[in-house]
């Protein structure tokens, strides 16, 4: 049975929108699950970062300092890798009294309520441990608060890098956990003056993720799908006005001629085209305002819209499409744009195809968005010539290709920048004398070693199981000493580990060459962008290690002798004392330390020494002679610096003398000893403590003015550079000066002498003093003050300046001192201090001439 044209036509156009849509809604499932993984990492950030900016910064350092020093003490750490397990439970233990401070209750409420009103599934404080590059654990806001403080976990890949760059967001990844299953997670750091002190972190269910992909996509593929009917019903509008309809033109031309043999025939044919004109139009608008688009269809002879849908109607701000209808671009939009619709339209009648163009043009709230429209002009059943538009919002689309696009500019970089195997074997050729390349997955591997040039590479043996392999070899070729310790490390679970945490692989031994052990370096590491294979290097440092080793030795015999050296000199009483069992010998002693009733030799040296010490020990000292001196402290402090030392005094003669008490390990044919001294220091403290006290002295008569027995210009410089210093950093919040100056002084000198001139400063550093008491009062030249007010002082500042004008005023009137007065205060835009007294002194300048004014008219009158 053969199908008509009609029929063929409908079933390819069908099949062909058929096809486009189901290729499009797979680009458009990928496109919307990466977008959704992006938008989610964002997210996790912003949250992150709203907790970093809102967070209590002192109460955080207060209580990270807190976590920091039970970390720092806690014994036998067990990292998250263990949780469940009975030791990581006793670890925990260890930080439980942390959960009740009112700092952990006050940031856990925080984080708890953030939590409560998101869709997070917990968020979390944390700081990461350089020394054992780990994150440690603050604050859990879960539900189970399964990271306890102090708690922690080692950092792994490329979370590693913000050891080195501690203000770096942490990547944001996805990881499974046994109580929320897959997540994703980033942290943000906390900074405080410049420094990171700790990070924001956010973990987000990807269940939640998911399902707003799965009702997203779900949205997406019924839009396409609704597109794509929308287009294939114009499809089959139009094909049947330009193809099916010629083909029936015969039929209703005869028909037509029938009809004109009636009577009404003119009558008919007006009602049967105003009935179709009716039926078209309801079609139409019902078709429009399904469509997501902004869709519309024009009269091409007056430009008025004959049809709009909805979304139409609100872009052209008007509340129905019955708004639009009957109204021309020019009565609907501004002039620019109005001569823009009427420009594409011009366009799509002069095509004989649709007219389809991308622009960038805001929305009906003024957003940008980039729209991809389609007109076409097409005639009605009336033989009426109008043009028919749709415009879809492809901002989504354009963002998706355009990251595409840079996605696959990334990859030919890589692709271009990638080197060969034997490349990078001959950049490690010049430092290493066997590199092996080794595959994770099968521990296949190929060796390498130098030819007889430097970059000569030679191919020198290929083969399997690689670590087994080491394993059996190192019985052979590596000194016996060593061979433990290889075969303990040098494992394929530890390299990989050690990589993993550290970056790199690195371990020295010695390999036995002829019948000589040979010190050699072997470095692993992991190749660029390749998981799953590793470059080991083995290189001969044997020179190296043999000058390293001199080099301690000499180190070793003159820090030993240094040590006695540093015994030496006026001693009282040395001892040599087994650090082991405690047994001690004199060497010597003088009559001032026979009062010690100590044998010249025996054993438990520091019981006995305590005990009697407790006679001679000036009272004031004991305190910190019997909470220094034990064996304890001792042997700590001598393994840490070299050399133990205390200064304390001895009554000796019934007067207190200082002594230095020093200890230091000396290495002898039995084994170490520890050599202790007992120094006179006395002559030697008492001098040192004399020049201090003069030193001070010296300091307080450089800093006072010798006529009036205030501050002088030097301790006014030096509160000036304190003042800009706290400027400079950001901590001086507010300060003021105020600048005085004597009235008359040269007059006095001349006219009645500088003793005279001497007392009328005086009698002013008096006035400023009283007036200005809670201030700090500064003689900086022959007749000026300054004033510097700090702190609460600075709420009485117009008192005093206005008790300063009275007190002129009455001293004006008996001819008596008159001091000119001017002050500023600082403000944030003031680049330093002097700044603030230029100000201050203009005014004082202008309060002078004021005070002259009123001098020279209270005369004349």
């Amino acid at each position: 049975m053969s199908l008509s044209l009609e029929k063929k036509t409908i079933i390819l156009i069908i099949a062909t929108v058929v096809l486009i849509t189901t290729g499009y809604v797979l680009y458009l499932g990928n496109a919307v699950n990466r977008l959704q993984d992006e938008s989610s990492a964002a997210r996790a950030n912003e949250l992150a970062s709203v907790v970093a900016r809102d967070i209590d910064i002192d109460m955080l350092v207060n209580y990270r300092e807190m976590v920091d020093e039970a970390y720092d003490s806690a014994v036998n750490r067990v990292s998250n890798d263990e949780m469940g397990t009975p030791e990581y439970e006793e670890y925990c233990k260890q930080f439980l009294f942390l959960e009740s401070t009112s700092e952990y209750a006050e940031l856990y409420e925080k984080l708890r309520s953030l939590q409560d009103t998101t869709d997070v599934d917990c968020f979390y404080l944390c700081y990461l441990d350089k020394g054992s590059k780990c994150v440690v654990y603050l604050v859990d806001s879960g539900d189970n608060n399964i990271c306890h403080p102090g708690t922690f976990d080692h950092l792994k890949g490329n979370d590693l890098k913000a050891l080195n760059d501690p203000n770096m967001t942490l990547v944001p990844s996805v990881s499974n956990t046994e109580i929320y299953g897959d997540v994703i997670g980033s942290a943000v750091p906390v900074v405080d003056n410049g420094e990171v002190v700790a990070y924001v972190g956010v973990d987000i269910s990807m269940s939640q993720i998911n399902s707003r992909r799965n009702r997203l996509l779900r949205n997406t593929i019924l839009s396409v799908i609704l597109l794509a009917i929308i287009l294939s019903a114009i499809s089959l509008f139009l094909s049947g006005q330009f193809l099916i309809k010629p083909m029936n033109r015969h039929e209703e031309l005869v028909e037509e001629s029938e009809l004109l043999k009636k009577n009404n025939i003119n009558l008919a044919k007006r009602a049967q085209a105003a009935q179709r004109i009716s039926a078209l139009t309801g079609s139409i608008t019902s078709l429009l305002n399904n469509m997501p688009a902004l869709t519309f269809s024009k009269d091409v002879e007056n430009g008025m819209y004959l049809a709009c849908n909805q979304m139409f109607a609100e872009y052209a701000h008007k509340k129905t499409p019955a708004d639009v209808v009957g109204h021309t671009d020019a009565e609907l939009f501004d002039m620019v744009t109005a001569k823009h619709f009427v420009d594409d339209d011009k366009k799509a009648l002069s095509m004989d195809e649709p007219y389809i163009f991308r622009e960038d043009v805001p929305d009906a709230r003024g957003n940008m968005r980039s729209f991809q429209t389609t007109k076409l002009k097409f005639t009605d059943a009336n033989g009426k010539l109008c043009l028919l538009g749709m415009g879809v919002d492809v901002s989504e689309l354009v963002m998706i290709r355009k990251e595409n696009i840079e996605t696959k500019e990334a990859l030919d970089q890589m692709a271009n920048e990638k080197v060969t195997y034997s490349r990078i074997a001959m950049a490690l050729s010049s430092d290493y004398t066997f590199i092996y390349y080794v595959d994770l997955k099968n521990e296949n591997y190929i060796e390498y070693t130098t030819g007889k040039e430097v970059l000569d590479i030679e191919t020198e043996m290929t083969g399997e199981d690689f670590f087994r392999l080491s394993r059996d070899r190192s019985n052979v070729v590596i000194y016996m000493d060593d061979r433990e310790f290889f075969q303990k490390s040098f494992t394929k679970e530890n390299v990989i580990n050690t990589i993993d945490r550290e970056g790199r692989y690195v371990i020295t031994y010695r390999l036995i060459v002829g019948e000589n052990p040979v010190y050699v370096n072997l470095k692993a590491v992991r190749m660029k962008d390749d998981e799953d294979h590793i470059i080991i290097g083995v290189n001969n440092i044997d020179d190296m290690m043999k000058l390293k080793e001199l080099a301690e030795r000499m180190k070793q015999e003159k820090a030993t002798y240094d040590r006695v050296m540093a015994l030496s000199g006026h001693y009282i009483c040395i001892y040599n004392v087994d650090p082991v069992t405690d047994d001690y010998v004199e060497y010597s002693a003088t009559g001032s330390y026979e009062s010690i009733e100590l044998p010249k030799e025996g054993g438990d040296f520091f019981t006995r020494t305590f005990k009697e010490s407790k006679k001679i020990v000036y009272e004031e000292d004991k305190k910190l002679f019997f909470e220094t001196v034990s064996k304890e402290n001792i042997l700590n402090e001598i393994e840490k610096n070299g050399i133990f030392s205390l200064k304390y005094r001895l009554v000796v003669n019934g007067e207190p003398r200082y002594v230095l008490l020093s200890a230091a390990m000396v290495q002898e044919k039995d084994g170490p000893q520890l050599v202790v001294g007992v120094s006179d220091i006395d002559a030697r403290e008492r001098l040192d403590q004399q020049y201090a006290q003069n030193l001070r002295s010296a300091e307080v008569r450089a800093n006072i003015d010798a006529l009036t027995g205030i501050k002088n210009k030097h301790a006014y410089v030096d509160l000036e550079s304190q003042i800009n210093e706290r400027i400079h950093s950001g901590e001086e919040d507010s300060f003021a000066i105020v600048i005085c100056d004597v009235n008359g002084l040269k007059k006095v000198n001349d006219t009645r002498g500088h003793k005279a001139g001497d007392m009328l400063i005086q009698k002013a550093c008096s006035i400023i003093c009283e007036i200005f008491a809670d201030g700090e009062v500064f003689r900086i030249g022959g007749d000026e003050f300054a004033v510097v007010l700090e702190g609460g002082s600075l709420g009485k500042l117009g008192d005093c300046m206005e008790e300063m004008q009275r007190r002129n005023l009455m001293n004006r009137r008996s001819d008596d001192v008159v001091i000119a007065c001017g002050m500023s205060r600082f403000t944030q835009g003031d680049r330093d201090f002097e700044q603030v007294f230029e100000r201050a002194d203009a005014a004082m300048y202008e309060n002078k001439e004021e005070l002259k004014r009123k001098s020279s008219g209270s005369k004349e009158s």
